[in-house]
């Protein structure tokens, strides 16, 4: 099992999938560090199935992947496509985080 070391840098649109409704929109929606933890970690489990697809599904449909060492990625084919890739290198890939910082705003957040 490999351990991949980085940073990453997450927004609102990369993780809150199904988290912030429509009405959520129109004020501020808080959330905690714990929630957002929850997220990364359902995340690093959909990364356990070896499923682009389900890795892709923790992605708001808008959400805008930045991979480290590749272009961006803005549909759900291109995020798919790049953890068809991702997955076949790293098959066995434990995600983790060692540090982090987290800063909540007004229905946003970012995550390094």
């Amino acid at each position: 099992m490999k351990i991949i070391k980085g940073t990453v840098c997450i927004l609102a649109t990369y993780f809150l999938t199904n988290t912030v409704l429509a009405d959520d929109l129109m004020r501020c929606r808080k959330v905690s560090v714990q929630e957002i933890q929850g997220l990364f970690n359902r995340w690093a489990k959909a990364l356990q199935t070896n499923s682009p697809e389900k890795v892709d599904e923790n992605y708001m449909s808008t959400a805008v992947l930045l991979p480290t060492v590749s272009r961006p990625r803005s549909t759900s084919a291109q995020r798919i496509n790049y953890f068809v890739h991702f997955l076949a290198e790293y098959p066995r890939v434990l995600a983790k985080i060692d540090s982090s910082t987290v800063i909540l705003g007004c229905n946003s957040l970012s995550k390094t």
